[in-house]
């Protein structure tokens, strides 16, 4: 008893440091991980974390080619039943087991014959065989929404799985089936499923879904993205929730398929990730619905460990350049204003910076103004529609490659996020200008702003990766770790992030 109680005790203190560094907030920051030496492992450790005590129902998915199972999460949400992978023939090891230990009465095959055999099922397993499958996937995906009854339905291009598989947990979250089409035309076995339906959720781009094939649907809402990941992190945000985000790679769509299950039956977000990389558009509703639980699918070579401090710090790490925009509605959560030495004494939005991002700055004000640097902030926070003033305005002074050149266009600048900060001197007039390098004080940002957090976000011969011309005098905050590494490697901060 006395080493239960040490345990106890080292075990309630390692959950209280993890609070304090999340705010101490209840809702602490965590990261875990399912995942196998192959997709049937990684579906088998899914299914284990879901269904802990067995399950009456299980359903099995060619693991080659999921095109028909992409729809099967709302079907596992409303049966709680695991997504189980196999070869298309015969049972791999890892799924037999796994379903010895679940201890079904009934197991679904998703798909055709030629997607998934008959054979896949021997003697050995005693549970009763159904079949869900249709000549396609389309006719598959219909025959699967007649098991969920329900007046609305969730549309999504039968040729980019990516959108089906994203929106299968809001899909199971409102009792919605989830129907295929082609992206120019809607299949017959689709529009027949459709009657009756009072409304629909359409998923993608029009490269997906047409808007001639929206207008066919009852009652059409879209929901896309700029891409898989956009659609994903829109997806997520119409959810609206805070519980567990399942983080799958947008590289391969095997590990979503049982992912999307869980996902389903817990409640939880589907977001895609790039391998050591968290999008712009996922970073930001991340922040913005304030997620703090992460479990990643699949092993370190799908999905590095570099994304688990993406996930912890969205914000300090999100990239925003020409090419990524962070949208015209995002502003930092809290926005406040540094108690520094300004170069102008007026009251102004550009006096403010994201609340995260303050101190650090403060105290690199303060080490420089006690090092005798005389440093003046001068410019932070700068809504959408500033930036679109000041754009306009160098375009319709200089034209608009020398604008683009010098300044961002709306939506795509890193003052929209508040955690970025121009700082200038007397001795440059307190103007922004490249010649505050070779001041004492530009000196002492170049070689003191990472130890603060801080990087020069535009360096000095980087023209071709970030965008911009060299600009000394523009600050951004990624963090200590982050400013660290990009100073001692010198490198830009989207070649740190990629």
């Amino acid at each position: 008893m006395k080493h239960l109680f040490k345990l106890s005790i080292s075990s309630l203190l390692v959950l209280i440091a993890a609070m304090v560094v999340v705010g101490n907030t209840a809702s602490a920051y965590s990261l875990d991980r399912l995942s196998g030496n192959n997709r049937y492992e990684t579906s088998a450790a899914i299914s284990k974390k879901g269904w802990k005590d067995g399950a009456k129902t299980v359903i099995l998915v060619n693991g080659k080619d999921v095109a028909e199972a992409a729809v099967a999460a709302p079907l596992s949400k409303k049966l709680n039943a695991p997504v189980l992978l196999t070869n298309p023939n015969s049972l791999s090891a890892a799924t037999r087991k796994e379903i010895n230990s679940l201890n079904p009465k009934t197991i679904i095959l998703i798909g055709g014959k030629k997607n998934i055999s008959d054979k896949v099922i021997d003697k050995k397993i005693k549970a009763k065989v159904k079949r869900i499958g249709g000549k396609d996937r389309y006719e598959t995906a219909a025959l699967v929404a007649k098991e969920i009854p329900s007046k609305q339905a969730v549309v999504a291009s039968g040729e980019y799985l990516f959108d089906v598989l994203g929106v299968a947990p809001y899909a199971a979250k409102n009792n919605m089936p989830v129907l295929l089409t082609k992206p120019n035309s809607l299949p017959a076995v689709t529009k027949k499923a459709l009657k009756g339906k009072s409304s629909t959720v359409v998923i993608g781009r029009t490269k997906a879904v047409s808007d001639k094939v929206k207008k066919q649907l009852p009652k059409p809402k879209r929901i896309s993205g700029s891409d898989r990941y956009d659609t994903s992190a829109q997806i997520a945000k119409l959810m609206g929730n805070k519980k567990k985000s399942y983080v799958v790679t947008g590289k391969n769509k095997i590990d979503a398929t049982s992912a999307a299950a869980l996902a389903a039956k817990n409640g939880g977000n589907l977001l895609y990730v790039e391998k050591t990389y968290v999008s712009t558009s996922v970073k930001v509703v991340i922040d913005t619905n304030k997620l703090t639980q992460f479990t990643v699918i699949g092993g370190t070579n799908i999905i590095d460990n570099k994304v688990g401090s993406e996930l912890k710090q969205p914000i300090e790490h999100l990239l925003v350049n020409k090419k990524v925009a962070v949208g015209k509605d995002y502003k930092a959560a809290k926005l406040v204003e540094p108690k520094v030495k300004f170069a102008f004494s007026y009251n102004d939005p550009k006096r403010l910076m994201d609340s995260r991002a303050v101190p650090n700055f403060e105290a690199l004000m303060k080490a420089a103004w006690k090092d005798n640097v005389k440093l003046y902030a001068q410019s932070g926070y700068r809504s959408y529609d500033r930036q679109a003033e000041l754009y306009n305005y160098y375009k319709r002074t200089y034209g608009e490659k020398y604008a683009s050149r010098i300044s961002a266009k709306p939506g795509t600048s890193e003052h929209q996020t508040g955690l970025a900060m121009d700082v200038t001197s007397p001795s440059v007039g307190y103007d922004l200008v490249e010649k505050f390098a070779k001041t004492k004080e530009g000196k002492w940002v170049a070689k003191n702003a990472h130890k603060y957090g801080f990087i020069i976000r535009y360096p000095k011969g980087k023209e071709n990766e970030t965008g911009y011309a060299y600009e000394p005098w523009h600050l951004r905050y990624v963090g200590k770790d982050a400013a660290k590494e990009i100073y001692s490697k010198n490198i830009t901060f989207e070649k740190y992030v990629k």
